[in-house]
């Protein structure tokens, strides 16, 4: 790797780890706040509904935005609105005007969902690489975000026991301006040329998407799975506090635990892709995925842990070869564009799964949601069997070998 290309390399892992950082400490701040001002499922779970619904509610101007200001404009946009949104939550929190602070939260949802959204994109999209070796590069990155995700949860855990949620309201409020303040520094891994600027469709970024069979294929797997993410995760903070009655070192533990499978997925990818072909991995993932869920039918205290640990293993390894296979069949100066569309129509069905949530949640109970969510993998594990995902590496003896 040229030094150039080098150096952007470091920069973009060390704003993957601020990004991450941000996002994995996330429900521990604005549903802790929401959980302490309502104790009420549905209203948390609207939260989750904002957070996805705002992006693709802008999702169309997102694209040529995009295009046009480039990833790490586009980063530094995100981070700052982040900013000036958690500033609005801490003062709020800490005058403790609650009617202001719930219009407050739904809108930072939204702002941070968008943000979220732009922030991926822009990252991966940035990323040196081309060809079978950007399932290394992915592997990086996703580690990167794994060791973060693993400690930023003791990290929150240690500051909301000592500060309570204004240490992490606080903590994330800095760390958003310094990944804006840094984002606009950092060299792109090739010299910029004057060229002017093609005019680019809102539509563009979808119907890119749409041509490219695989990478259409992952972002259906990635939609049928974000709904039963969404069932777990906008109840698991709830089903820890409320239904297992855990402390907050206890959910913090838990969430500990699912970070760590996090970590541990980002090592399977590369040695299975040494004997095995991505179009069999994908399934296979997809079902280690759909035993976790299953485990948390278990009512105790340790099941939601090692559960969603075994989901996590496998989720991040889905990811990290869905990400090095976007960057090897996606043309450079259409990364972003189509990553953008991707995670917009990955997400589209998040606020439907938040609706449910909010209001069929309480009546028939948050096992049954568990319950829906694996339905929902064994769905992706359909998607990956029967689409074209399937002949990944077909005529080879393995992913590495197609190289």
């Amino acid at each position: 790797m040229e030094d150039r290309a080098r150096k952007t390399y470091w920069g973009l892992l060390g704003l993957q780890g601020a990004v991450t950082f941000s996002d994995a400490v996330m429900p521990l701040a604005l549903p802790w706040i929401a959980y302490d001002l309502s104790r009420s499922l549905p209203l948390m779970a609207v939260l989750y509904v904002v957070e996805s619904l705002m992006p693709l509610a802008v999702g169309i101007g997102i694209t040529p935005w995009l295009a046009r200001v480039g990833p790490m404009r586009a980063l530094w946009a995100s981070q700052w609105s982040r900013a000036v949104m958690l500033a609005g939550v801490l003062a709020l929190y800490s005058i403790g005007w609650r009617d202001g602070l719930w219009a407050w939260l739904f809108a930072t949802a939204g702002v941070i969902g968008t943000g979220s959204v732009m922030a991926e994109a822009s990252v991966r999209a940035a990323i040196p690489a081309s060809g079978i070796a950007s399932t290394a590069y992915a592997s990086g990155f996703e580690r990167v975000g794994a060791i973060v995700r693993l400690t930023a949860i003791p990290i929150a855990g240690v500051a909301l026991g000592a500060f309570g949620v204004r240490g992490i309201l606080l903590l994330l409020l800095v760390l958003a301006a310094v990944v804006g303040a840094y984002a606009p520094t950092l060299p792109t891994s090739r010299p910029e040329t004057a060229r002017p600027v093609r005019a680019v469709r809102p539509i563009s970024g979808f119907r890119l998407l749409w041509q490219l069979g695989p990478i259409r294929s992952l972002a259906v797997q990635a939609m049928v799975g974000n709904f039963g993410n969404t069932l777990v995760m906008s109840t698991l903070l709830f089903y820890l506090r409320a239904s297992l009655h855990l402390s907050a070192t206890g959910v913090s533990l838990t969430f500990a635990v699912i970070a760590l499978g996090s970590f541990l997925g980002t090592f399977t990818v590369l040695p299975l892709l040494r004997r095995w072909r991505r179009g069999t991995l994908y399934p296979l993932f997809l079902t280690g995925g759909l035993m976790g869920l299953l485990l948390l039918q278990i009512h105790q205290p340790w099941a939601p842990a090692v559960g969603e640990a075994i989901v996590s293993v496998c989720d991040t390894a889905w990811v990290v070869m869905s990400t090095g296979l976007r960057l090897q069949r996606i043309p450079d100066g259409e990364r972003t564009q189509v990553l953008t569309a991707s995670r917009l129509l990955s997400n589209s069905i998040v606020p439907v799964a938040g609706i449910v949530v909010a209001t069929l949640g309480p009546l028939v109970g948050i096992p049954v949601l568990f319950l829906v969510a694996a339905i929902a993998k064994a769905t992706e594990v359909g998607v990956a069997s029967s689409s074209g995902i399937r002949h990944i590496d077909a005529g080879y003896c393995c992913a590495l070998g197609s190289a």
